[in-house]
């Protein structure tokens, strides 16, 4: 609270010592919107939680197949990808081998796939990433990827985020300042698009709660038929068979009360599926709810499995899911799964480390970016767009090599560059002296 009071009596000063009735220009710690401000101004301070109650969310990963699998496929397909480091434009420079070895290993209890995969699982299901940056020795910077569920954000009276506090468990917290001004921060958010809250992002878990809840009512009604024998409710009426003329006597309320029990027990009990109750006269069951094939529990089920996959970006055939794929094999399935999920998950996670790592450790000019033309599940579009290229009648063939992603040929009679870079390092390593060509005059004369 004393952050925002003083962040008040700022903004008061600057306005009575304006000269001449004008205002002067905000420093630049103060600049944000008027809306931002006006919109914060009564919740300055106050911690914001997530949209969601992520906690009661997440714990469908772990009882859902459908989201566990999901979510698996997404995070294991981002963290696969070997990225592209470059510093300056440059691959092998000594800042950028030092990035290579820091993302090779983020942090001593995780390699580059574990920590990319738990950081592209939480921005899955949750729509947020978050990462905390905590310096080591020799100015080597470990990140560790945080769970989204506990992080709260602390907005100030500008708007914008002031601090970051994180539920540790037990009872301990710790909270983090934000420095956007210096654009320096221990703590990284990633978020994806949300158009309910400026803090949080909007994630597939959200998306799918619905088709979550429908797949589970599903799914606990067809555990209940099978262990009632796919028994529906009905109605049991007594019709005996008597001669013409005559009325069947009724049954007696002792009698409908023991054949209520007998009912009621028989629906109650599952280890009595199956089961039929026999009566001394005719009794008739009547079905008055509808039958299996006209609820057709299954098609419901895969229809929720459906909803969840489209939630989650995924292909209903790399999950397993009978209907109607709109894939006609697992390679095109598996290539639109990448270019449409995989790939802009990857960029979004991978230039946010980028930046954050640059700024936090000072590397200028870092990027960090995919070649797709490592991709196997895009190998026929690089195989279809290399016959393109080659049939082409108005390229010559440098600039198809080019095309291609290729170096030029060298001219006829002279060897590749790399040919003459690699006997120039081996003639150093043999300690060879580049051998001088002879005169014309001596290579005349006959030798003795």
């Amino acid at each position: 609270m004393a952050r925002v009071l003083r962040d008040y009596l700022r903004e008061a000063a600057h306005f009575f010592t304006a000269e001449g009735g004008e205002t002067k220009q905000r420093p630049l710690e103060l600049k944000a919107s008027d809306a931002a401000r006006a919109h914060f101004a009564v919740s300055a301070g106050i911690v914001q939680y997530p949209p969601r109650e992520y906690r009661a969310l997440f714990t469908k990963y772990r009882s859902n197949p459908i989201v566990r699998r999901a979510t698996r496929l997404c995070a294991q397909a981002v963290a696969s990808i070997e990225p592209v480091i470059k510093v300056g434009g440059e691959e092998d420079s000594d800042a950028a081998q030092f990035v290579r070895a820091w993302l090779k290993r983020p942090n001593p209890g995780q390699d580059r796939f574990g920590f990319l995969r738990d950081l592209a699982a939480f921005y899955k299901l949750s729509g947020n990433a978050w990462v905390e940056g905590v310096p080591g020795a020799m100015r080597y910077f470990e990140a560790y990827a945080l769970r989204p569920e506990r992080m709260r954000v602390i907005p100030g009276s500008d708007g914008w985020p002031a601090g970051y506090e994180y539920d540790a468990g037990n009872g301990r917290k710790v909270n983090w300042r934000a420095d956007f001004e210096n654009d320096r921060s221990r703590l990284l958010h990633v978020r994806d698009f949300a158009t309910d809250n400026d803090h949080f992002g909007s994630g597939a878990l959200e998306a799918a709660e619905g088709a979550l809840a429908l797949y589970e009512g599903a799914q606990a009604l067809a555990r209940s038929m099978f262990e009632n024998g796919l028994m529906m409710s009905g109605m049991l009426t007594y019709e005996p068979q008597v001669p013409a003329g005559q009325s069947a006597p009724p049954l007696t309320p002792e009698q409908r009360a023991a054949l209520q029990k007998l009912a009621d027990e028989f629906k109650h009990k599952g280890k009595r599926a199956g089961g039929v109750m026999i009566a001394q006269q005719s009794l008739k069951y009547t079905p008055m709810a509808t039958t299996m094939v006209d609820l057709q529990a299954e098609e419901i089920r895969n229809q929720a499995k459906r909803d969840i996959a489209l939630a989650f970006e995924v292909p209903p055939m790399l999950l397993g899911i009978p209907g109607d794929n709109t894939y006609s094999n697992f390679q095109e399935a598996s290539r639109g799964f990448y270019r449409n999920t995989v790939i802009p998950e990857a960029q979004t996670l991978l230039q946010a480390l980028a930046r954050w790592f640059a700024q936090s450790m000072g590397v200028q000019g870092l990027t960090i970016e995919i070649d797709e033309d490592d991709l196997w599940p895009l190998s026929e579009e690089l195989m279809q767009r290399a016959a393109r290229v080659e049939g082409s009648q108005v390229l010559s063939y440098q600039e198809k090599r080019e095309a291609i992603g290729y170096d030029p040929e060298p001219p006829p009679g002279q060897a590749p560059s790399f040919m003459n870079e690699l006997g120039a390092m081996l003639s150093a390593d043999l300690g060879l002296a580049p051998r001088d060509k002879e005169p014309a005059e001596d290579r005349k004369k006959p030798k003795d």
